[in-house]
């Protein structure tokens, strides 16, 4: 049990739980006070989780195929979004550059996180 939530990006192999099967690309969001009993096949699996990082108000779980799940183009030419949750102040998101893309200067005032998955950032 997760006291106060997880987050799962399976960046490569397949994760199991009991309620399925997630192929890398997979975004997995458990709130707080989830249960639940992982299971790795033999290949192994890489994943990218973050625990205890949850609002405790935020009670939906999801499972998003990222790879399946549609793209949409921002405002700044050559940048892609696929937003994946947003509770309250909190927005998790993946974004695609183009090669040389540039955006503008801009400040998050609850702090950014970021994770770089491909590519050099």
């Amino acid at each position: 049990m997760h006291t106060d939530g997880e987050k799962i990006f399976i960046v490569d192999g397949i994760f199991s739980d009991e309620h399925g099967q997630y192929p890398a690309g997979t975004y997995l969001g458990n709130p707080t006070r989830t249960k639940c009993q992982p299971q790795i096949r033999a290949e192994g699996a890489t994943l990218f989780i973050k625990l205890q990082q949850c609002d405790r108000a935020d009670s939906f779980q999801y499972a998003i195929n990222t790879r399946t799940k549609p793209w949409h183009f921002e405002t700044v030419a050559g940048q892609s979004v696929l937003s994946l949750n947003k509770f309250r102040a909190e927005h998790l998101a993946l974004f695609q550059w183009d090669p040389n893309t540039y955006f503008n200067q801009h400040s998050h005032c609850g702090g950014e996180e970021i994770f770089v998955l491909e590519g050099i950032f």
